[in-house]
């Protein structure tokens, strides 16, 4: 089993962020935090089964997102903020 980071709230519910009731995960944390800033990512306990979790790839809010074949962020559709462009 792969590693699996699901975004969790430390400040308000202590808790991770879930859609549907599934935990909302990702395969890279930083790809994750990246997306969703402010929120942090942790990595699932394996006692987790896969079906209580859902792809963020799949979330309706990134449904703009271009993401590749393995659900891998493509950075270059983001505006870098260091370079003002």
């Amino acid at each position: 089993m792969s590693r699996r980071y699901g975004l969790y709230e430390p400040r308000n519910t202590r808790d991770f962020l879930t859609y549907f009731g599934r935990i909302i995960a990702h395969h890279d944390a930083g790809q994750a935090e990246f997306l969703v800033p402010g929120i942090e990512a942790r990595e699932i306990p394996p006692t987790v089964p896969d079906d209580q979790c859902f792809p963020l790839h799949r979330m309706p809010d990134f449904a703009a997102v271009r993401w590749g074949p393995n659900g891998e962020l493509d950075r270059s559709q983001f505006r870098d903020p260091r370079r003002g462009s």
